[in-house]
């Protein structure tokens, strides 16, 4: 299929899919237990007040006529105003963090696909060797433990054992990465090391991989001119689609580091029960997602000019 062709199919699908995301989430949003009204006025009960707060934000309405309305303004481009920010639009709060949570969510990647690729290599040309069990192993460690237990322990360990000189809290500098991205990209790295070694092991068992070492073809041009492009597909595949996840991944992350993302901004804004900035957060990481998914299968095709991307 053209590429213009792919891409245009591939927007229209994804057309019902945001509507329905935005759908499940507008009515799931209004499920969560208290009263934005009783957040913002606290401890002034005056029922004139909260009538009038209620009118203001457009909660006096049924459920269903907020629906139209957040859908209504949802077509013209307007995510709505914070309830507590001042009046700011929902797309400034997330255009201001969202570039935080884009540069954790890649440095994350990065050092997974640095790592994962060497080692699932090295543990496949080493396959059932106890250099291959060690690998494997450290890779089923970082896939077992969840951001939760893995952030706090990186924190003991580099800055309370150690004594690195290493910021844990905010985005202070560069420096402020190294912790976050370990913590985001541990389970990736684990993956991606299980899958390179799966690949590359089904690729060295290809006639034509034999067929290159009986022509006395040196092992480093068939490992990285023959192999390694075929025994990456699957991987390219799973790191594109696990992009995303990184997104939805980071907001634990976010909140042990206190990083300055999007994953923070949800929080918060469940906790303050801010609706519209609930319901704008899942809809830009749902777009997102849908266009790493696209640009996912866009780039398997490059590297594999034999599969056919419908």
């Amino acid at each position: 299929m053209p590429l213009f062709q792919l891409v245009t199919r591939r927007f229209l699908l994804a057309i019902p899919t945001v509507i329905g995301v935005c759908t499940v989430v507008f009515f799931l949003s209004h499920l969560i237990p208290g009263d934005p009204v009783d957040y913002i006025l606290q401890d002034q009960t005056n029922p004139i007040d909260r009538l009038q707060l209620q009118k203001e934000l457009g909660l006096d309405k049924p459920i269903v006529a907020q629906y139209i309305h957040y859908f209504n303004n949802l077509l013209h481009g307007d995510l709505g105003k914070s309830y507590y920010s001042h009046g700011r639009t929902v797309l400034n709060l997330i255009l201001e963090r969202l570039p935080y949570t884009l540069i954790l969510a890649i440095s994350s990647m990065m050092c997974a696909l640095l790592f994962s690729i060497p080692l699932g290599i090295f543990a496949a040309l080493k396959a059932f060797s106890w250099k291959d069990t060690s690998v494997m192993f450290i890779a089923l460690l970082g896939i077992s433990i969840p951001n939760f237990a893995l952030g706090p322990a990186l924190i003991v360990i580099f800055v309370l054992l150690i004594g690195l000189d290493i910021p844990v809290s905010g985005f202070v500098a560069g420096s402020s990465l190294i912790l976050p991205t370990l913590t985001l990209g541990t389970s990736l790295m684990a993956l991606l090391t299980r899958m390179t070694r799966t690949s590359f092991m089904e690729v060295l068992k290809q006639d034509y991989v034999r067929t290159a070492y009986a022509k006395g073809l040196q092992e480093r041009s068939i490992l990285f001119k023959h192999c390694l492009r075929n025994a990456l597909n699957p991987v390219a595949t799973i790191a594109g689609l696990q992009f995303g996840t990184l997104l939805t991944g980071s907001i634990i992350t976010e909140k042990i580091f206190d990083w300055p993302g999007l994953g923070s901004l949800f929080i918060s804004s469940i906790q303050s029960r801010d609706f519209l900035v609930v319901q704008g957060c899942i809809l830009v990481i749902a777009i997102i997602y849908i266009f790493i998914n696209l640009l996912t299968d866009i780039g398997y095709s490059i590297l594999d000019p034999r599969i056919s991307i419908r």
